[in-house]
């Protein structure tokens, strides 16, 4: 099945932009709620627990995002393609996983993570974010990526490795 769903990484870098200014948000205000005298509560955190564990949770999306982001990038400095990579395509729909992911674990209790209907309006619920992302984590959008990685037999890609540990890995793949 070919592939025809937009990869735009721009938009990827845009939904994470988004996704840390709320993840932000949330933690200095779970950190305020959790403190007395400027000291961090291990009491209050245990009211907050759920709370705390989902947004760490979050934090390392985010992160795995931008460092998935970071390598489809380097990737494509390396490339003359002038279609997507599929660096770019898989980086592209784990961006909309961490997306929806946030989204749903935050939409229904904006209260718990004392964050404001109006900034996730704003920032989260975007039409063009949701619409890319649903884009992104379409049936046929996956599909096509499992497609293509089977196509490849298996091969994801580009490697980024020096001449050393490319020789290491060839022949641990041997």
């Amino acid at each position: 099945m070919p592939d025809s769903t937009p990869v735009s990484l721009a938009t990827a870098r845009l939904v994470v932009d988004a996704a840390q200014v709320v993840l932000d948000e949330s933690l200095s205000a779970l950190k305020q709620a959790c403190s007395e005298g400027g000291r961090l509560k291990s009491a209050l955190l245990d009211q907050h627990q759920w709370v705390s564990f989902d947004l760490a949770r979050s934090a390392a999306e985010i992160s795995a995002t931008r460092h998935i982001l970071d390598y489809a990038a380097s990737v494509r400095g390396t490339s003359d393609a002038s279609a997507p990579l599929l660096e770019e395509r898989i980086a592209a729909a784990y961006c909309a996983e961490m997306y929806s992911n946030l989204r749903s674990r935050m939409a229904p209790r904006l209260a718990d993570f004392k964050i404001d209907a109006r900034q996730f309006q704003a920032t989260l619920d975007k039409p063009e974010l949701l619409d890319w992302a649903a884009q992104q984590n379409s049936v046929e959008n996956i599909v096509a990526l499992g497609d293509s990685v089977r196509d490849s037999n298996g091969h994801l890609g580009g490697s980024l490795l020096d001449q050393e540990h490319q020789f290491m890995a060839d022949n641990l793949n041997a």
